[in-house]
């Protein structure tokens, strides 16, 4: 259920930064919703690789100093 969740809210942060011309976020979104599609139980690693996903579509987010 947060798995089906997250996939959501990633995929809406995505088509939302699309809208708003935003595509650093919108393209760190997707990267992360197909991730997240493309497994069925993450492993540690993939754990890992996910949260480095997470943490480009933060920084993707952040406004420039």
């Amino acid at each position: 259920a947060e798995r089906v969740e997250l996939r959501r809210a990633l995929h809406s942060i995505a088509g939302s930064a699309g809208s708003f011309g935003l595509p650093e976020i919108g393209d760190a979104a997707h990267a992360a919703e197909n991730f997240l599609e493309s497994t069925s139980k993450l492993s540690a690693a993939q754990r890992v690789e996910f949260v480095r996903l997470l943490c480009e579509l933060r920084r993707a987010s952040e406004p420039p100093h």
